[in-house]
């Protein structure tokens, strides 16, 4: 089962997450916070993908994704990013980074939207 780490801090929006991910057969780890999940990440623990909200205390998703993208061990985990707060010219800086490897999901999500979100990312989790 493919394994993917959710970073979300509002505890309703994270359960909801959560619950759309494991219907789509993904095993989750949950993290409040972008710090969190960098702690995660380095504690050795592997991860198929990461689905990240934006803005959140301690480290937002933006740090987190910059982290991930500069270190080798990190570069190529897929990541959704999952957030109400979509600042059009910095997704667009992010997707002419890292178009292989980073998608976007507007909140409210629809289930159907990130599954084709995770879906689109397939072939670097194979």
């Amino acid at each position: 089962m493919k394994k993917v780490l959710l970073v979300e801090d509002d505890s309703v929006t994270r359960t909801l997450l959560k619950r759309m991910i494991e219907g789509f057969e993904y095993d989750v780890t949950e993290a409040l916070n972008g710090k969190i999940a960098w702690e995660t990440l380095c504690s050795g623990e592997s991860f198929d993908l990461v689905v990240t909200d934006i803005m959140m205390p301690d480290m937002d998703g933006r740090e987190l994704l910059h982290l991930m993208r500069v270190d080798d061990r990190f570069y190529e985990i897929p990541v959704v990013i999952v957030s109400g707060e979509l600042d059009k010219n910095m997704l667009s800086r992010i997707a002419e980074e890292y178009p292989e490897y980073t998608r976007f999901q507007e909140k409210p999500v629809n289930k159907a939207a990130l599954y084709n979100a995770i879906s689109s990312l397939e072939d670097p989790l194979s």
